[in-house]
């Protein structure tokens, strides 16, 4: 017993191998503590009380893993109190405890950003309409407030370590251009997000054309614009060139144009031909979607293989499941009255003409 006694007493490295001990058995323990802890905070949330309680913040609470970070900071605590009472060498115990503090540190910005997003569910649900300004302003301000929360947490870290955070900040006015250059884009696409925001040239599920990309917005961020397109692929644009180039909203349309050029044979008359056009003009005047007042039917030209005839109007409508409906239903009635008419729909062709008046004969072949 002596002998165990003066090995477990005797100082290794500042310290009695007791405490050494001491201090790997918490560092085992230690996680199989925070499991533990946080098995007992998910019960808790999930019990009937909270789970069922109709309040938004503390139903949307059950639905996150709140108990993750809240488990870390009180095994963390426990950790820290443990360590003060085994009395470890100063330099030791400061260090140990710095490192249980960042971490805790860490841990409530986690939580912090978790209650971000219960409060911007909250803010969305009270605001109802998905397509209105506060709802299009959500998603932004929650990326600004998360970046605010970790630029504060890393200066917090930073003078927790014994960094003068007021020093490094005035220090970088030394590399102060080179920063500005660095961080030129990200200003740029900040005041795209503002611009963006308060001009309203878009919102959300609007269908829009910048440049060359065309489709759905699903998305305004902090730094670009997410669209979905017609291929169902997304495509990210920066803010700065959304607010700089040309943008074509095509949700603002109160209907949409179909036009069409239909090419009739040379053969046909004169007289099918304004029979055809008067025909097609009854047929858009009587259909309930089309705008009665904004049809255009004219012979535009003489093509090479074919008479031309363009039909231009609006269907009542900005939606393309509307506007496919009544192009298919155009389509199919101009095949019925070219059919009822007798005229043929030309194509391109080509026709040899043959005179046998101008035809040349070949002399026969004179014998030796």
């Amino acid at each position: 017993m002596e002998s165990i006694q003066s090995i477990i007493e005797t100082e290794y490295v500042l310290m009695p191998t007791w405490k050494w001990m001491s201090f790997v058995l918490i560092i085992v323990l230690f996680p199989f503590l925070r499991r533990g802890i946080e098995h007992f905070l998910r019960r808790i949330k999930n019990s009937g009380v909270i789970s069922h309680n109709k309040n938004i913040f503390v139903a949307e609470t059950t639905r996150t893993e709140i108990e993750r970070p809240l488990g870390w900071i009180v095994s963390l605590m426990i950790f820290i109190s443990i360590v003060d009472m085994l009395a470890f060498p100063r330099n030791l115990d400061k260090y140990i405890t710095l490192f249980a503090q960042i971490l805790i540190g860490f841990r409530w910005l986690q939580m912090l950003i978790i209650g971000i997003d219960i409060v911007s569910v909250h803010w969305a649900k009270r605001v109802g309409d998905p397509d209105s300004q506060p709802n299009e302003i959500i998603p932004f301000a929650v990326k600004a407030a998360k970046f605010i929360l970790i630029i504060l947490g890393v200066l917090i870290v930073l003078q927790n370590l014994g960094i003068n955070v007021v020093s490094v900040l005035a220090g970088l006015g030394i590399g102060g251009i080179a920063i500005a250059l660095a961080g030129q884009e990200t200003v740029a696409n900040l005041f795209g997000s503002i611009t963006i925001l308060v001009d309203k040239p878009f919102k959300l599920n609007d269908y829009i054309k910048v440049l060359d990309v065309e489709g759905t917005v699903i998305e305004i961020g902090f730094r670009s614009t997410k669209i979905r397109t017609p291929t169902n692929s997304i495509v990210t644009i920066s803010n700065s060139t959304v607010a700089k180039e040309k943008l074509e909203n095509l949700s603002a349309r109160n209907k949409r144009r179909i036009r069409h050029t239909i090419t009739l044979s040379y053969d046909t008359s004169t007289d099918a031909i304004r029979s055809f056009m008067a025909a097609i003009n009854d047929f858009l005047v009587s259909h309930p979607q089309v705008d009665h007042g904004d049809i255009t039917i004219i012979l535009i030209s003489l093509n090479n293989y074919s008479v031309d005839v363009q039909v231009t109007f609006f269907v009542d409508s900005p939606e393309l499941r509307v506007e496919n409906a009544v192009q298919q239903d155009f389509l199919f009635q101009v095949l019925a009255i070219a059919d009822k008419l007798k005229i043929e729909i030309a194509y391109p062709t080509q026709k040899l003409l043959f005179n046998p008046a101008q035809s040349i004969t070949k002399p026969a072949p004179q014998g030796i």
